[in-house]
């Protein structure tokens, strides 16, 4: 069994809930209910042999953990590099990611998808839900073309 969307969701929900924020004052506390939601979306859609769906969960898992760590900067990304602007909510960049790469994977989720990430964008502050979405939208590009071709998760491939 590979254990490593686990692995990316346990990263994710530790980087969101233990944030003590050094780059910016105000940034939000979080609770991880962004990772849940998300998963909750993907885990409601997601259809198929069982084989495929666990490559959804950690390309999603990963694009937020990635937009979240690019923001934090304690801790080293699994995959996309990433620069964000001081400030930025890492809520609204997992929210973005997960979205972005949820649709990508899953192109009839567009409309819920969309509904979520305006919920999840409007309790957030304007400024900081625009950088934080920006730095959202690059990890999951970058994932998603990383694993365009089906390349492996871990190890020499990266």
């Amino acid at each position: 069994m590979n254990l490593t969307p686990h692995w990316a969701a346990a990263a994710v929900f530790i980087a969101l809930s233990s944030l003590s924020l050094p780059r910016a004052q105000a940034m939000e506390e979080s609770n991880g209910s962004v990772i849940i939601e998300w998963n909750d979306l993907l885990q409601r859609n997601v259809g198929g042999p069982p084989i495929g769906q666990s490559r959804y969960y950690a390309m999603l898992h990963i694009a937020m953990a990635d937009a979240v760590v690019a923001i934090d900067q304690r801790y080293r990304p699994f995959h996309a590099q990433l620069p964000a602007s001081w400030g930025a909510s890492a809520e609204a960049a997992a929210a973005q990611a997960g979205h972005d790469v949820l649709v990508a994977l899953l192109p009839g989720t567009q409309a819920l998808a969309d509904g979520a990430l305006a919920n999840r964008l409007a309790q957030i502050p304007p400024v900081r839900a625009l950088l934080g979405a920006q730095v959202g939208r690059k990890a999951a590009a970058a994932i998603l073309a990383w694993r365009q071709n089906g390349r492996r998760l871990h190890g020499c491939s990266r």
